[in-house]
């Protein structure tokens, strides 16, 4: 199953290496904005993220762009590990 969904690149998946695998789902509500990932290097065991914003004013985008900010640091720390 290829759907378009599953190939965006603008949270989460926009940091990690082309050959990770990838399976996430985010969400958002009036003032929050999340995401959970289990995220699998090659030949690796699967490690599991979540990543919760809330009591927040600022705009859906502003939201969007601190989950890829924080995911960005997050997927830095794994290619270390």
């Amino acid at each position: 199953m290829d759907e378009p969904w599953r190939r965006d690149r603008r949270l989460m998946r926009a940091s990690l290496p082309k050959d990770w695998a990838i399976s996430d789902k985010s969400g958002a509500g009036s003032h929050t904005r999340n995401l959970v990932a289990m995220v699998t290097p090659p030949g690796r065991a699967p490690f599991l993220v979540s990543i919760f914003i809330s009591d927040t004013d600022v705009d859906f985008e502003t939201r969007n762009g601190a989950l890829k900010d924080v995911s960005a640091a997050i997927v830095d720390v794994l290619k270390r590990r």
